[in-house]
């Protein structure tokens, strides 16, 4: 039983280092992706090395305000940096929108908007609602998102002070994404392990030398986790020396374990 708990602990950690590990692996080829096709999508295939020794992978990172102030940036030239600063605002704007899009609820439509040349926020903020109809036929959308939409858009007017919305506070909303690095995975991973290790090998120590377990309330998987599992009452300390002693001497006693 013991050996079978401690196989069980290896292999639960084992799978669990196996499951995070491709998951980690499906984000980053995931992230990868994105990058490489905004790229080729902004014709900047040029500056791939760039990004990828800047380590800027997933799209909000790309849409950072301060993408081209990382170092890896500093020798491109002026043109360069102009031309990227350019996409990623316009991508940062994208993003902002699919956010206020999710935040209503209406994020399965963002392609019908963004067909219809509702890029940014500022775009949509001029949806009035006496032309809600005219635009539901346009882009496509039933009449009840539509209404959504064209509460919304008034709700950004209001908000933002039309006729222009300022959306240099909403760029800063996006952050750089972290993604699970395989560091954090890897220390996850080496905890689960080790729990389950040390919870095998007192389990293995009770059940070989026959111990009897302390009787408390506590959960008896408590007990192997901290290590409490002796019964104090059945243990028996036996001295290595009878009285009287003389001081200086090396000494020695023993604690045994009733069974």
């Amino acid at each position: 039983m013991a050996s079978a708990v401690r196989v069980f602990g290896i292999t639960f950690a084992v799978m669990f280092l196996s499951l995070m590990s491709w998951m980690w692996l499906m984000n980053w080829w995931r992230s990868r992706y994105e990058m490489e096709t905004w790229l080729e999508e902004n014709d900047l295939d040029e500056y791939y090395p760039v990004f990828n020794k800047a380590g800027v992978y997933t799209l909000e990172q790309i849409a950072s305000p301060e993408l081209t102030m990382q170092k890896a940036f500093k020798k491109i030239s002026k043109a360069g940096k102009t031309r990227i600063t350019e996409a990623s605002a316009k991508l940062a704007d994208k993003l902002i929108l699919f956010k206020w899009l999710e935040e209503q609820k209406l994020l399965r439509h963002k392609d019908r908007l963004l067909e219809s040349g509702y890029i940014n926020l500022e775009k949509v903020a001029q949806i009035q609602m006496d032309s809600m109809d005219v635009i539901a036929r346009s882009v496509g959308l039933p009449i009840q998102d539509m209404i959504v939409l064209a509460e919304g858009a008034q709700e950004l007017r209001r908000t933002r002070k039309a006729p222009k919305i300022n959306t240099s506070k909403w760029r800063n909303m996006i952050k750089p994404e972290n993604t699970q690095s395989i560091e954090g995975i890897l220390v996850t991973s080496i905890i689960v392990g080790i729990l389950f290790a040390w919870v095998g090998g007192n389990y293995q120590v009770v059940q070989s030398s026959g111990v009897r377990q302390r009787q408390t309330n506590t959960a008896p998987f408590l007990h192997y986790i901290t290590g409490s599992f002796l019964d104090p009452s059945r243990c028996k300390v036996e001295w290595g020396w009878e009285e009287p002693v003389q001081v200086g001497d090396t000494m020695s006693f023993k604690v045994k374990v009733g069974l």
